[in-house]
């Protein structure tokens, strides 16, 4: 079902079971560590379950908030975040607002509850804008840059990525008198 390579985790199109409760995002998040090589603990099975069910991007201290009290500190949550990272398992998203916030790499952004099976959220490739106002950021499920992979790879290079992210301001900033029941709107994904 899973297979591990030096670069990142892949894992097969097979039938994988669907994950509708916490309790099943606590297990997708174990066989996502289980197929890294990552020791399964007890904070990166946590982190993982946030970014699966809030689906991200995340502060550092968003994250921290999302934990139970006493799950594990926020130097804890720091060493985790550096860990998923240098392991691919998730991606720093930064919007030019000094603040690195995280999601699970390539996942789709639709309810945790949904029936999308584990290898569907994994494979959705996406980039997002935030509100320059607000700071309200929405996955952009579409990706301008495919046709320049293809070119880059042409040129003899490998392992190609890239990372785009753009900035405005949202339709309620944009006309803040049609929605001036909302004020101090918080980050979303």
């Amino acid at each position: 079902m899973f297979s591990k390579t030096a670069d990142s985790i892949s894992i097969e199109k097979t039938s994988l079971p669907s994950f509708k409760t916490t309790k099943d995002l606590r297990a997708q998040a174990e066989l996502i560590l289980k197929a890294s090589p990552l020791k399964v603990t007890q904070p990166r099975i946590l982190i993982l379950k946030v970014l699966l069910e809030k689906h991200g991007p995340l502060s550092t201290e968003e994250i921290f908030k999302s934990l139970r009290r006493g799950q594990c500190d926020l130097a804890t949550v720091y060493r985790t975040l550096s860990a998923l990272l240098d392991a691919q398992l998730i991606q720093r998203c930064n919007f030019g607002d000094a603040i690195a916030r995280y999601e699970m790499i390539n996942t789709n952004h639709t309810s945790a509850h949904s029936s999308l099976k584990m290898h569907e959220k994994i494979h959705s490739h996406h980039h997002h804008i935030m509100c320059k106002s607000c700071n309200q950021i929405e996955p952009l499920e579409i990706c301008v840059t495919k046709d320049w992979k293809g070119h880059i790879e042409e040129l003899g290079y490998s392992k190609v990525s890239h990372h785009l992210e753009f900035s405005g301001l949202c339709r309620q900033c944009t006309n803040p008198s049609t929605t001036s029941s909302i004020t101090n709107r918080q980050p979303t994904a």
